[in-house]
């Protein structure tokens, strides 16, 4: 599910991936997590805190609009457009 809560985007999902495409370049703060699946990006975030398989916090070239990606039994993608 694709919803706006004010100035973050966020994409949702229970029992399916998640995957969100962004062209190069796209400035932009990223929170990602899922209960049982993993975190796949090709596009080179700058991490902050620890790096888990199931979590994501960071930031896309100089930060920018929060977008917040999350499904519970599967994978979580970010991927180059």
């Amino acid at each position: 599910m694709k919803r706006f809560e004010g100035n973050t985007l966020v994409l949702d999902s229970s029992n399916g991936s998640v995957t969100l495409r962004l062209p190069e370049g796209t400035n932009a703060q990223l929170e990602a997590s899922t209960s049982n699946g993993s975190i796949q990006t090709d596009l080179p975030v700058v991490a902050s805190g620890v790096l888990k398989k199931t979590e994501l916090r960071g930031r896309l070239g100089e930060g920018g609009p929060l977008v917040k990606l999350s499904t519970s039994n599967s994978n979580v993608r970010i991927l180059r457009e």
